[in-house]
């Protein structure tokens, strides 16, 4: 188990390539994340943070009390519309979208349209 320092970013650079060992996979997500950053820190400078944790296991953005972006081993979870990814060709067949229609039933699609 990695014990990470939060008070390194030697620590946190090593907690993040364990976490997304491939190089570009790992620049793509944070390039996205990064965005998201820039983003929440224009629209609301002190309602963002991000949360790395010490064992390793995640890296989560949270906006208010909902986390955005949740980066896991394998896996990364991002909160929002459908529609704002749609276009994002390097998401193409590679996207299981979870999420509920307006019945409110739940919706498991690997397409991002419709």
């Amino acid at each position: 188990m990695y014990k990470v320092d939060r008070n390194s970013c030697e620590s946190a650079r090593q907690a993040l390539e364990l976490l997304i060992p491939d190089r570009k996979i790992r620049w793509t997500i944070l390039s996205a994340l990064t965005d998201q950053i820039i983003y929440a820190e224009q629209v609301a400078p002190d309602n963002w943070n991000l949360n790395l944790d010490l064992t390793g296991k995640f890296l989560r953005f949270n906006i208010g009390q909902e986390w955005a972006m949740n980066i896991q081993a394998g896996k990364v979870l991002i909160l929002g519309f459908r529609d704002e990814f749609s276009n994002n060709e390097m998401l193409i067949g590679k996207v299981n979208f979870y999420g509920y229609d307006k019945a409110r039933n739940r919706i498991l699609a690997s397409s991002l349209s419709g």
